[in-house]
């Protein structure tokens, strides 16, 4: 599907828009409806590039939150995905395990629509609107956008004055501002252009000249246009010095900036622009006006942990980037989560504090603002305001069952229902913008850090740093299931069953065994392929076995007809680099590798583990202390096999040697 935008005619445009339009309400498939909605993405970002089109920009705006209604009424219309059809043979499951089979679900997954979890949730969500709620949010989202595109006075929060030690820096450096192309009367009373330009005579339909110092509108894309517009006039030879100030470089007019500019300077602290309603700006990553409430105002529950640790460094950060995340509460300013926020603002003396306010009874009925309008919450936000959340939904879950006649005043009220709980999360997935089943595992996550801060704390720290919650969710169920892994009782020595088991086969080297000369003569016997492939190791292994195969590059093809014959998959291989060159008759070896393989679904707790170890090599065939260190970290076992051993790696290792073939014995009675 091409996508070229003939906008040189806004008539045909306005054509090519219409004719979406009615392809759109003939759509029978999510392909279609998708290809659509790509499109006025397309057309919506080159008007928004050509900075004259605020017609074609609000019509390509409509036309996309259209064609994502009817992406929404196909995606409700389908049977729900389990989300695991698609992944390979041998691919692990969230458990950190190996599917061996790939479950059977002939729906599609959004990866095979082309569909992000985010724009399906969206999606879904305007579909399930009121016909009369659709019509007024595509509205209200239209004017909207063509309102960011449109450099007027209407855009009050593009005001934002440049702070006075800027500007006394500025004219250190250019002597005199000749002009000041974003302006306004008000700002000039400090920038003392001798000219500027503001929203009514719009700077960016003006010639600049001179020395310029630019302080951009607050808002994109009117960041990028004057950028556009600076780099135009100092590349025509118009404007001789300038200096631009700029919150964000947007990525589309990086390359061009970074040709044309001498220097770029980084301020040692945050800047404090003003607006021009007198507020002074906290957080300049973030646009929007963000409500204060007076810290001695804000109420803290019983619920809230006493002990809130050492706030220090927190308040250190906040004085020196400010504070990123508001705190959240509820209308009445009980405090919801960020008490160490809130602990840190005191601390610095602060009377006045960023909120973002939740009220819960909306959340219950499902009458909350569309995610466009709402802050994002930290990972464990969201679990705080689920915490909240359950008591106000079970006294309104008891409200519904006395009016559906389930309890009748007086008599003692029924369980409310196992479902609430899901319900609950539901709801405030819906209003914090992902599902329940992600609330599900945010909660699962903050549960285990409250409960063992040593050793799960980190995880709930990496989950609001990162804002991930799948990736910490795995990891948290693989530590669980390592744990319990490691504390099963121990296998019976010499026979099993071992969930790591690590083989060092005596393989077999004919050419010049019997030459006393050859320096690579062995010092054991040595057996045949065959002899190592009818070894019972199976009767050893636990159903979820991993096992580590030593080979030597010239066996290494036979090594993998080992690992069919003893009933194991083949994953990886790990390469073991000495520090010292060994015989060889074609090469000189320098090299071992071990292969990973498996059967069943074992429990890896993968790291920093690689496929090279470098260390020195130890005696003939005496594996490094290094591999046996990385297995046990990697692979939990309350106790770990080593077959055809040349010393013990530890005490948590059964080890086999020159008494192997007994202990074969032992296990194939």
């Amino acid at each position: 599907m091409s996508y070229a935008l003939p906008l040189t005619k806004l008539e045909t445009a306005r054509l090519m828009i219409a004719e979406k339009c009615q392809e759109l309400a003939e759509t029978t498939s999510i392909r279609e409806a998708k290809d659509i909605h790509t499109w006025a993405r397309m057309v919506k970002a080159a008007a928004k590039e050509r900075g004259d089109c605020e017609e074609i920009i609000g019509l390509a705006a409509e036309l996309q939150l259209r064609s994502e209604i009817r992406l929404g009424q196909f995606l409700l219309m389908m049977p729900k995905n389990k989300g695991t059809r698609g992944q390979a043979r041998g691919s692990t499951d969230g458990s950190g395990g190996i599917i061996t089979e790939p479950p059977e679900d002939e729906t599609p997954t959004l990866k095979e629509m082309d569909l992000t979890k985010t724009l399906s949730a969206r999606c879904q969500k305007l579909a399930g609107l009121s016909k009369e709620d659709q019509e007024a949010h595509v509205e209200e989202i239209k004017q909207r956008t063509v309102r960011s595109t449109t450099y007027s006075p209407d855009l009050s929060d593009d005001e934002w004055f440049t702070p006075l030690e800027i500007i006394e820096a500025v004219r250190d450096v250019l002597g005199t501002i000749d002009l000041d192309p974003a302006s306004c009367d008000e700002a000039q009373e400090t920038v003392r252009a001798t000219r500027y330009f503001t929203a009514e005579n719009d700077g960016l339909k003006q010639e600049w000249r001179g020395r310029v110092l630019l302080n951009p509108p607050y808002s994109h894309p009117l960041i990028g246009r004057f950028m556009k517009k600076l780099c135009s006039e100092v590349k025509a030879g118009h404007v001789s010095a300038a200096i631009q100030l700029v919150n964000v470089l947007p990525s589309e007019r990086l390359q061009e900036v970074m040709e044309i500019c001498s220097a770029v300077c980084f301020c040692r602290d945050r800047l404090r622009f003003r607006h021009k309603t007198g507020k002074v700006q906290l957080d300049v990553t973030n646009r929007d006006e963000t409500p204060t409430r007076p810290i001695d105002s804000i109420k803290i529950g019983n619920r809230h942990r006493h002990d809130l640790g050492n706030v220090g460094p927190l308040a250190a950060s906040i004085a020196d980037v400010g504070l990123l995340h508001p705190i959240v509460i509820r209308p009445d300013n009980i405090l919801i989560a960020g008490a160490r926020r809130l602990a840190a603002c005191k601390q610095l003396g602060w009377t006045n504090i960023p909120v973002t306010a939740v009220n819960l009874d909306q959340i219950v009925r499902g009458e909350f603002a569309e995610n466009a309008h709402r802050k994002d919450f930290l990972p464990s936000e969201i679990d705080a305001i689920r915490r909240a959340l359950e008591p106000v939904e079970r006294a309104a879950a008891k409200e519904r069952q006395r009016e559906h006649g389930g309890t009748a005043p007086g008599k003692h009220s029924r369980k409310v229902s196992t479902s609430d709980a899901g319900q609950t999360r539901d709801k405030v997935g819906a209003f914090a913008g992902v599902s329940g089943r992600q609330v599900k595992k945010i909660a699962d996550v903050v549960d285990a850090a409250k409960a063992d801060p040593g050793k799960y704390g980190k995880l709930k720290e990496d989950m609001d740093q990162t804002g991930r919650v799948d990736g910490v969710f795995r990891k948290l169920k693989v530590l669980r299931q390592a744990e319990a892994i490691r504390n099963e009782p121990p296998p019976l020595p010499n026979r099993g069953p071992y969930r790591v088991i690590v083989v060092d086969p005596a393989w077999p080297y004919y050419l010049r065994r019997y030459d006393p000369s050859n320096r690579g003569a062995c010092e054991y016997p040595l057996m045949s392929v065959e002899e190592i492939c009818v070894l019972p190791v199976s009767s050893l292994a636990h159903e979820d076995c991993i096992l580590w195969l030593w080979t030597t590059n010239l066996h290494l093809p036979n090594a993998f007809k080992v690992l069919d014959a003893w009933g194991f998959e083949y994953k990886t291989m790990l390469t073991w680099a000495k520090n010292h060159i060994g015989t060889g008759d074609w090469l000189r070896g320098q090299t071992e590798h071990v292969l990973m393989a498996v059967r069943g679904k074992p429990t890896v707790y993968l790291t920093n583990q690689t496929t090279l170890l470098m260390t020195p090599g130890g005696k003939h065939s005496e594996k490094p202390a290094e591999f046996f260190t990385m297995v046990e970290k990697l692979c939990p076992a309350p106790r770990y096999a080593y077959l055809f051993a040349r010393r013990s790696p530890g005490e948590k290792w059964d080890n086999h040697g020159d008494e192997v073939m007994k202990a074969w014995d032992k296990a194939a009675e």
